[in-house]
């Protein structure tokens, strides 16, 4: 009685956790589908051959990037993605790390 109680127990949790991927999985595709319908505006761009999401990029940096990447010969998305990881787009105010580095290449004074 006590191994079969024991295996009950135990194909009822498994038939639970199929339950819940299957859930997640639902709610996974409904929110890609979701997304992939809103709509960001023309406040962004996207180049298309990189992996920047479609929200990533301000429009007003693109000239930038694209000027220094023909200037120096590298690709702009590159120097976009330099520019997200060390200063959020210029975002971060002010622009002086834990450690007292400053600006957009954190020199310390």
């Amino acid at each position: 009685m006590r191994k079969l109680l024991i295996s009950l127990g135990l194909l009822g949790t498994v038939i639970v956790i199929f339950i819940f991927a299957g859930l997640m999985v639902i709610v996974t595709i409904f929110i890609a589908f979701y997304l992939d319908d809103v709509d960001f505006g023309d406040e962004y761009y996207w180049g298309g051959d990189g992996n920047f999401a479609d929200n990533e990029v301000p429009l007003q940096y693109l000239p930038l990037y694209q000027d220094a990447a023909d200037e120096y010969g590298l690709e702009w998305e590159l120097l976009a993605a330099v520019h997200r990881v060390e200063t959020i787009f210029s975002s971060i105010n002010p622009m002086i790390s834990s450690v007292g580095a400053e600006g957009h290449a954190q020199v310390r004074p």
